[in-house]
């Protein structure tokens, strides 16, 4: 039950981020205004973030679930991470409950962590009653978004800035 009600949060995160219009929700929209955060290391259990759907596989095996998307994205579920992949490469990690970003956060951490941990370089902005904090790594080209429900972490997501331009 665990790995559908996480994967049906996958979608919608998908389903909120990549628009086919530009949004001033973007956080593409925001990059002026803030610094750039290195998140070369937020990686989930891959070698590079855009590995290509071989790389995964060949990497993690066969994933716990696969879903595809009428987008055209494929969601790869494995223990600990979710993997988005769009055009046959990844573009979007999902962090499960339980498993630490690179800096050492995880689903359930006091949402004034994500500050204390990433830095002061962030963004916030809500986008269909979501409450999201983010950091942008504009050499990478890669977001982290940390959605907070009541104080806390509530979902934890890494994207290529692809899921935002489509």
């Amino acid at each position: 039950m665990k790995k559908v009600i996480m994967a049906i949060i996958v979608v919608l995160i998908i389903a909120a981020c990549g628009q086919t219009e530009k949004s001033k929700s973007s956080p593409l929209d925001l990059a002026a205004a803030v610094q750039s955060t290195d998140l070369s290391s937020e990686l989930g259990q891959l070698d590079r973030f855009n590995a290509s759907e071989q790389e995964v596989l060949a990497a993690l095996g066969e994933p716990e679930l696969r879903l595809e998307t009428k987008k055209g994205e494929s969601v790869f579920q494995y223990s600990g991470y979710n993997y988005v992949l769009y055009g046959g490469k990844v573009v979007q990690i999902n962090v499960e409950a339980g498993q630490l970003t690179a800096k050492g956060l995880q689903i359930g951490d006091q949402a004034e962590r994500i500050a204390d941990v990433y830095g002061p370089n962030y963004y916030e902005r809500n986008y269909e009653g979501l409450s999201i904090q983010g950091y942008l790594d504009k050499e990478n080209k890669r977001v982290i978004e940390f959605i907070k429900e009541e104080e806390r972490i509530a979902v934890i997501a890494v994207s290529d800035y692809s899921i935002f331009e489509r």
